[in-house]
C-alpha cells in the first residue's frame, strides 16, 4: 500500500538520529584545533549548533543565502584554500547521496579535502542517502551537469556517520538504507 510506505518513510526520516550520533562522536579538541564543514545544513548543522565547545569553520555556497545565514550564526565562513592555515583537524562533508563507493557532495568538498590535508574527513549521511549502486548511478548521472555538485570516493573518509552507526567507508556495503525501486530506473 503506497500510503503505508509513505508513512513508514516519513517516520524513518523523522526519527533520523544522524545529528545526535555526529554530535556525540565528535571529539573534544585542543586549543587552536578546528572542525570545518563543507556546507552547513541537515545533520551537520544540527550537530554543530549543539556542540558549542567546538571552534567551527564553514565553507558554503555564497549563492545559498539561507545556508550562509545559518552558518554565519555558528561558524566562521571561509574558502577551501584557507583551511590549510587554520588548524583544521576534522573536515565534515554533508553527503547529498552516496553508494558504498562514491558520494555526491558539494563542489567545494574536493578542494577542501585537498587543502585540509592533515584533517580527518568525515562523511555525514542523513537517513535515506545511502543508495544501492544502480540508483546512485542514476542520481549522479541526473546531476552531472550541476556545477554545485561533484563526486568523491568514499574511501577517502576516515569516518562515515549515519543514522544507525559511526563506521568506516568499508562498512558502507552492508548499510544501504534506501531500497531499490526498479520503477524509478526504467526509461519512459
Amino acid at each position: 500500500d503506497p500510503w503505508v510506505e509513505a508513512r513508514r518513510s516519513r517516520d524513518i526520516l523523522d526519527a533520523d538520529g544522524t545529528a545526535d550520533r555526529l554530535r556525540d562522536a565528535l571529539p573534544l579538541l585542543d586549543d587552536g584545533e578546528r572542525v570545518a564543514s563543507v556546507g552547513f545544513d541537515g545533520a551537520v548543522a544540527s550537530a554543530l549548533e549543539r556542540r558549542l565547545d567546538l571552534d567551527v569553520l564553514a565553507i558554503v555556497d555564497p549563492d545559498d543565502s539561507t545556508t550562509e545565514r545559518r552558518a554565519r550564526g555558528r561558524a566562521g565562513l571561509v574558502e577551501p584554500w584557507q583551511l590549510a592555515d587554520l588548524g583544521t583537524t576534522h573536515l565534515l562533508i554533508g553527503v547529498r547521496a552516496a553508494s558504498p563507493t562514491t558520494a555526491l557532495v558539494p563542489a567545494e568538498a574536493r578542494d577542501a579535502v585537498f587543502e585540509a590535508r592533515g584533517a580527518r574527513v568525515w562523511l555525514v549521511l542523513d537517513a535515506g542517502r545511502l543508495l544501492p549502486q544502480r540508483l546512485f548511478d542514476a542520481v549522479a548521472t541526473a546531476n552531472a551537469a550541476d556545477p554545485a555538485l561533484t563526486t568523491i570516493d568514499t574511501a577517502m573518509a576516515a569516518i562515515v556517520v549515519g543514522p544507525n552507526a559511526v563506521d568506516t567507508a568499508a562498512d558502507l556495503v552492508g548499510r544501504v538504507d534506501c531500497p531499490l525501486a526498479n520503477e524509478l530506473l526504467r526509461p519512459f
